[in-house]
């Protein structure tokens, strides 16, 4: 899937009473299908739901801009859900707002609306998680599936009996991850912030790490090195038997790494 996610610089906020819209969601979803939330100005809050209903609420809110002029836009498909904040299209813009299943391109813009929209998720036992947001934090919590969560400007918060992965440009990142049984690479990034990411202790993983302006720290054998100067910090290496590679990296944070419980796969 192709996911373009852009802002334009809003305009001067003018100080107001804030108005407020709800929207909710609620469907079935069984174990492997996906949950996305596809956000541009506002927070994400997942926990785990007590059954297999999933419930999605939304809540508006702005200074200048009307609340209903973004539409939160549901979109089923044979694998899950997606549900995107639509704000109005721009005069003349060449892509206008929609909302897409993974494998078709999705393009989102705030269009000079500052409208904030805060989606609160329950996400049911063995379904995965998407969470992607421009501005605003990602707490995903108590989670059973894969989650990938994704802020521009904001603080990323994870925990998960599957595995996961995280990225933000400008925040920090904590995560708890009960598997490492993933294909391919995962990646965790926290560009201007700390990184702490708790893994299995039996974690059979290769690890790139690098803080280019911080220190890695880490419960796991690894081989740190320092440039002189002590300012750009690398770390490398197998955890167990390695095989998939955990990708972690930060511009100007700390990395630490911590042992988990066994996950005994």
């Amino acid at each position: 899937m192709r996911t373009i996610l852009s802002t334009v610089s809003l305009a001067g906020a003018v100080a107001s009473t804030a108005l407020c819209a709800d929207f909710q969601w609620q469907g079935q979803l069984a174990p492997g299908q996906l949950l996305e939330i596809q956000n541009i100005r506002g927070s994400i809050v997942a926990t785990a739901a007590s059954g297999n209903t999933a419930t999605v609420t939304a809540t508006k809110s702005a200074k200048t801009s009307d609340p209903n002029s973004v539409s939160i836009q549901a979109v089923t498909f044979a694998g899950g859900v997606v549900l995107c904040a639509i704000y109005p299209d721009a005069p003349g813009a060449k892509h206008p707002n929609t909302c897409n299943p993974p494998g078709k391109s999705t393009y989102l813009s705030a269009n000079n609306n500052d409208v904030e929209v805060d989606f609160t998720v329950s996400v049911p036992l063995g379904v995965l998680l998407t969470g992607n947001t421009l501005t605003g934090d990602v707490h995903a919590t108590g989670l059973t599936a894969e989650v990938d969560a994704r802020a521009l400007h904001g603080n990323i918060t994870l925990s998960t009996a599957g595995f996961a992965q995280a990225n933000t440009s400008h925040g920090a990142v904590n995560a708890q991850i009960g598997a490492a049984d993933w294909k391919g690479a995962e990646n965790f990034a926290a560009r201007s912030g700390n990184l702490d990411l708790t893994i299995p202790s039996d974690a059979n993983v290769e690890v790139e790490a690098s803080a280019f302006f911080g220190a890695i720290m880490s419960d796991f054998p690894l081989t740190i090195t320092t440039t002189v100067g002590g300012h750009f910090s690398m770390a490398h290496g197998p955890l167990g038997s390695g095989g998939r590679t955990l990708k972690l990296s930060t511009f100007s944070g700390n990395i630490t790494l911590h042992k988990g419980p066994a996950s005994g796969k």
